[in-house]
Order: structure tokens, then sequence, then C-alpha cells
């Protein structure tokens, strides 16, 4: 009964060992990596025959593993970190990496079937950053960006079997053409659209085609001082005082011949 007991122990025991051993075994495989990875770029859009557009175009690639390992083992955690990565502009990027003081691993260029050569990746990098260097053009002449990419090594398929050598393609897009500005009208700095001068406003007649005469004194042969013209009400009052001044004097001359008169012919008798 005790031996049984043991036996049944034992096999318990090797069974557990055996089903670790099998689950842990990707990983053990993923870390018993090779001495280096072969990896190759290819850029653009993928044609026909098998070959991208993205020709001649600079790329450089930096030891990122430091960053890779700072945000954990999670996938969802990693799965972040590569898509912040990726959503990083060539000004970002840029800062980026210098931020961070990360190391070159290599220098490449696509040819003209839109691959670089094969460049090596050491087993002590755990991520590389692959990162467009200047401007990009397709085939057809147009601009095309690559987004930044990052990928962790070592590269494994879906069996969990290291890879020795692998093919990375970038994710590209058109740059849209810039759109020369049009010229605003009336506005300085523009070309083709002179400015013109203000122009001096015409003294207008108050009757449209009838001129307007220079104003004429009141009395020309004596203006009044100062160039003011009397108004109707102080003229009409000067002519009433006029008029009544005359009345008087015509009456009063009008007595004096008749008292003469009178006088005269007094003397006559």
């Amino acid at each position: 009964m005790v031996v049984n007991k043991i036996f049944k122990t034992s096999l318990l025991t090797l069974f557990a060992v055996v089903f670790s051993w099998f689950l842990l075994m990707p990983s053990i495989r993923a870390d018993n990596l090779a001495e280096q990875t072969t990896v190759i770029l290819h850029h653009g859009k993928l044609n026909s025959s098998g070959n991208t557009d993205g020709i001649n175009t600079n790329f450089i690639v930096y030891d990122i593993t430091k960053q890779y390992q700072e945000v954990g083992q999670t996938e969802t955690a990693q799965e972040q970190f590569f898509e912040k990565i990726a959503g990083m502009n060539a000004t970002q990027i840029t800062s980026y990496v210098s931020k961070n003081a990360l190391n070159r691993i290599a220098e490449i260029q696509t040819d003209a079937s839109g691959r670089t050569p094969a460049f090596i990746v050491n087993s002590n990098v755990k991520a590389a950053l692959i990162v467009q260097n200047g401007t990009s053009q397709n085939t057809a002449g147009e601009q095309i960006t690559s987004q930044p990419l990052v990928l962790s090594f070592p590269v494994v398929d879906d069996n969990g079997i290291v890879q020795s050598s692998v093919d990375v393609y970038t994710k590209s897009t058109l740059v849209p053409p810039n759109k020369p500005e049009e010229p605003t009208p009336n506005q300085p700095g523009h070309p083709g659209v002179p400015n013109k001068p203000e122009e001096p406003t015409p003294n207008l007649p108050s009757h449209p085609g009838v001129p307007n005469k220079p104003e004429k004194p009141a009395n020309p042969g004596n203006p009044t001082p100062g160039g003011h013209l009397p108004t109707t009400g102080a003229f009409k009052r000067n002519s009433i005082w006029i008029g009544l001044v005359l009345i008087v004097s015509g009456l009063v001359a009008s007595k004096v011949i008749k008292r003469k008169g009178e006088f005269s012919d007094e003397k006559e008798e």
C-alpha cells in the first residue's frame, strides 16, 4: 500500500513538471535567441511583383531596449507603448531620440525595389526603433512618409519558434501637396494686384451739372468787415428805422414849409 502511494505521488509530480515545461517552452526558446537577428526593411506600398515603391529613402535604427522594458511585461502596456511611438511626428520623434539619448544600431537606405540591405540586431537588443530620416518619394514621384516603428526581440512565429531573419514593412502614407496661397485683392505684398493711390475728393456742386459760384459780398463797394453779411432780420429792422426817419423828416419839412408860407402871407398884408 505504501509503495503504491509513493508511485502515484511520483507520477503526479512528473506530470506536473512535464506540463509546466510544455507551457513555458515558447518562452524558454525565445530567451535562447541566437547571437543575432537579420532584418530587412521594406518601405512604401506593396505591388504585385512583391516590391514596395518607397525608393531611395534613408532610415536610422535605434536601440530602445531600456524604454521598452520600463513599460512592463504586460501585452497591453507594450501595445500602448508601440502606439505612442507610432503616433509621433518628425519633430516629436527627433525630440524623443535626443531626450532619451538613444544609441544608433544602423543607418540604412531603400533601393529601387523599396527595400534595404539586411542589417543585424544583436541579442542584447530587446527593442529597436526605426525612424525615417529625411524626405521620401515613391516610384510615381509622390512624397510619402513612414510612421516610427518599434520592433521587439526576439521575433517568434505562432508556434513560438525564434526567427533568425525577418522582413519588416513600414506603414507609409502619402503627404498631401501644399496649396499655394491665393493673393488677396488690395492687400500689400501680393504681386499682380497693385494698390491704387487714394484720389482727392472733388468739390462736388450742390446740384449736379451746375458749378458752384463764388459768394459775393452784399455791398461790393463797402464789404462787411470780417466778411460777414447782415442777416435778413437785421436788414428789415434797419429799413424800418430808415423809413420812420424819412417820414418824420418829411413831416417836419412839410411843417416848416407851411409855416414859412404863412409868415410870408402875413408879411404881405
